[in-house]
């Protein structure tokens, strides 16, 4: 049984340590054609996980994935579509609600009352948010980013204006983002391959929203604390 929870307990360090890898692919052979898109979330830097495609007007379905390959089954049907039946009978409207008479001073207090204690909970989450919010910034790291198309306009001379441009943007972007776009001179759209892939961090993800949690009700204890026990008691 030792034996056994070691290697369980092994397995869940190397997913919290190891990066998720999460992939997005799109492609389109031409113009107007339908758009084939796939996206991956694999665990243990992308080793073992799960696969969902676009499979035309088939739908999206979702399959197992090993060291990047898709596995032909089980396969899963995610978001099928509706079969046409009957009509349904019409609903009966709902009674107009009456309107609510104005709130008198006893509400209108009551109102500022919880205005009050939302301002007071909006400042003690402030600051922990906008760290938590800062160091998932940190969680995500770009891999690769490609493209490599064809695109046409309308006007085949704003077709080469815009291939101008992007040979300048293509020769300052380092080696992990590849753009490789040509000019269509004789259709308008576009058509190609994308391909997205980050790492994400989980077990530093899960660090961060721990160390968020414990700040907040951290605050929020000596808040209750201190302003519960020293505040003025209200005047009847």
């Amino acid at each position: 049984m030792l034996p056994g929870l070691l290697i369980l307990l092994g397995v869940a360090l190397a997913g919290l340590l190891l990066p998720v890898l999460i992939a997005v692919r799109a492609e389109r052979q031409a113009p107007g054609s339908p758009v084939r898109l796939q996206a991956d979330w694999g665990f243990f830097a992308g080793a073992a996980g799960v696969q969902v495609c676009l499979h035309g007007d088939r739908g999206w379905y979702l399959y197992p994935a090993v060291l990047g390959r898709r596995l032909p089954f089980p396969r899963v049907r995610l978001g099928a579509q509706k079969a046409a039946g009957p009509e349904e009978a019409p609903v009966a409207r709902a009674a107009p609600v009456p309107r609510e008479e104005a709130p008198g001073r006893a509400g209108a207090a009551g109102l500022l009352k919880r205005a009050a204690a939302l301002e007071k909970l909006a400042a003690q989450f402030a600051p922990p948010a906008v760290r938590l919010l800062a160091g998932l910034g940190k969680s995500i790291r770009l891999r690769h980013l490609r493209l490599d198309g064809r695109f046409g306009l309308a006007d085949p001379a704003s077709t080469g204006q815009v291939f101008g441009y992007l040979q300048g943007v293509r020769a300052l972007l380092p080696e992990r983002l590849g753009l490789e776009l040509r000019p269509n001179f004789v259709s308008q759209g576009v058509d190609g391959r994308f391909y997205l892939a980050v790492h994400f961090y989980l077990g530093y993800a899960l660090l961060l929203g721990g160390l968020f949690a414990a700040r907040l009700g951290w605050r929020l204890l000596v808040v209750e604390r201190f302003f519960g026990k020293n505040a003025a008691p209200a005047r009847r």
